[in-house]
């Protein structure tokens, strides 16, 4: 019964759109809450063991410390830029829903075990499958065939098929299977679905994020079967490097307007978000000396613009740069590429490590034109699967067998 209850609170918290119309973004919240609440109501599923939930809360601390450290920024460049009482709410509200992402997918764990990650799995094939269904029958097969004959054109099949947070969550499913499919060959069939679901949403940053994952994985796994370690880490860091050199380049191009001047050459349709990359681009300066304006500083300029229907940045590495400042927008990509990977590493397998970086660089890359960063659900599910990589890797007793309540020490 109980598992049974948190596939219900994830296919609601999953489920962006019901019939095309948008449903309140607070119902991610609640249920991420109730689904804490149930372990410390008692309620338990494949429990694990009270060791790996030391392992899980230094995974919490390791992935969240940033966050609560950008927030603590944000509050002095609030301060030194004298925005007010309703910019520190901002940053304060934001570093809560990350925490609040962050506490559900460990608990979820520390509740169910592995079958969590199974259920919400599920969750998300059903939550889509709906809006598929919905789709079809409002849209019929023409609207359908119609929208992938010619992308450019919105019509109202978007509202069902372009779930913008689910499809980038099937990409992450789909780096999962595909870096697992020899431990767990059954699961190839979750990577097919996971993968015709992401070709189904059409999402065009996705499939340049997926290519480049793809090489990737297969020169990693390739690598990880020769237990070439050393090979490992000089893929990782070359990678860091052109993380850094695309993300700048990236910043420069918005900064000074060629960005639109390559959308007018090559005919690349940014979905009217030029407009607003031009307005930003006089909030900050390239430079080590750039400050920031503290987070979740981008949505209060927008509001009080009163130019723009869209209520964030579509571009999380630009709208990062922009509220971090230049030194803490560096750190926290360092960080989240590089160094928080390796952290996971123990003994001489990098399993893990491989698998956490693909996940962060995956992210990173959408993130040049999405805010995958900011999305509820897609920050617990990466660290779920993270969570679970883990442990997986580090304890191969720990799923599938009758363990002792977590309250045990």
């Amino acid at each position: 019964m109980s598992e049974w209850a948190l596939m219900v609170l994830m296919i609601i918290s999953l489920t962006d759109k019901v019939n095309g119309v948008r449903l309140p973004s607070i119902k991610m919240y609640i249920c991420g809450a109730l689904i804490i609440l149930m372990y410390y109501t008692g309620v338990r599923g494949e429990s694990v063991y009270a060791s790996e939930r030391k392992r899980i809360k230094y995974l919490m601390q390791a992935f969240l410390v940033p966050y609560f450290l950008l927030w603590v920024w944000s509050v002095f460049v609030i301060f030194l830029n004298g925005s007010g009482f309703r910019y520190f709410t901002r940053a304060s509200a934001d570093t809560i829903y990350e925490f609040i992402a962050i506490f559900t997918a460990a608990y979820a764990i520390l509740t169910f075990g592995k079958r969590a990650f199974d259920i919400i799995w599920s969750a998300a094939v059903i939550s889509y499958l709906f809006n598929i269904i919905c789709g079809f029958v409002v849209c019929g097969w023409s609207g359908v065939v119609s929208y992938y004959l010619d992308i450019s054109v919105v019509s109202s099949i978007n509202n069902y098929l372009e779930q913008h947070e689910l499809i980038f969550i099937f990409g992450l499913f789909t780096i999962y299977y595909f870096m697992s499919i020899k431990e767990t060959p059954k699961n190839k069939w979750k990577l097919i679905i996971s993968l015709l679901f992401v070709f189904i949403g059409y999402k065009r940053i996705l499939f340049a994020a997926l290519a480049a994952m793809f090489l990737l994985m297969l020169l990693l796994r390739r690598l990880l079967r020769t237990n070439n370690a050393q090979a490992v880490s000089w893929v990782i860091n070359l990678t860091t490097i052109a993380v850094f050199t695309v993300c700048f380049v990236w910043l420069y191009a918005l900064k000074t307007d060629l960005i639109t001047e390559l959308s007018v050459t090559y005919n690349v349709d940014f979905m009217s978000r030029l407009r607003m990359y031009s307005f930003f681009a006089d909030y900050y300066t390239l430079g080590i000396s750039y400050l920031g304006r503290g987070v979740g500083a981008t949505e209060k300029i927008l509001a009080a613009s009163g130019q723009f229907n869209l209520n964030s940045v579509h571009s999380d590495i630009y709208r990062n740069y922009i509220e971090y400042g230049f030194i803490p927008f560096v750190a926290w990509l360092l960080y989240y590429i590089n160094i928080f990977p390796r952290k996971l590493k123990m003994g001489s397998d990098q399993r893990d490590t491989v698998i956490c970086f693909l996940l962060m660089l995956y992210m990173i890359i959408n993130a040049l034109t999405d805010n995958v960063c900011r999305y509820y659900n897609f920050q617990m599910i990466i660290f779920m699967i993270i969570i679970y990589v883990y442990l997986e890797q580090n304890d191969k007793k720990l799923f599938g067998f009758e363990t002792e309540g977590l309250g045990d020490e």
